[in-house]
């Protein structure tokens, strides 16, 4: 709630330099070209999956857990519904994972 106070300072402060944006969009665009997807007309979906500081977080804070496959799987279907062609781009400090329990087409 406090730093809901501050969301657009902290929006001005924490601004990524160019080359970081440049670089994360060339790999974006080198995934879309393996994936034969480059030039389409795709909707690119972000994904953040955070899950290893967060689980100790959510159990002392809420006593609950990570939420599980069944909810990015959900997620995933609700996107595919509404868009002609999806591609999901996933962030993750658990990439393993990912690649785990969310790999589909």
């Amino acid at each position: 709630d406090l730093l809901f106070l501050y969301r657009e300072q902290l929006r001005k402060e924490f601004v990524f330099k160019r080359s970081i944006i440049k670089a994360a969009w060339n790999h974006v665009t080198a995934s879309l070209e393996v994936l034969g997807k480059l030039g389409d007309d795709v909707t690119l979906v972000t994904v953040h999956v955070r899950r290893t500081d967060y689980k100790d977080w959510l159990k002392d804070h809420y006593n609950t857990g990570l939420i599980g496959t069944t909810y990015f799987r959900k997620a995933f279907q609700f996107y595919r519904e509404r868009l002609s062609r999806p591609v999901f781009l996933v962030a993750s400090d658990d990439l393993d994972w990912c690649r785990e329990n969310l790999k589909a087409p």
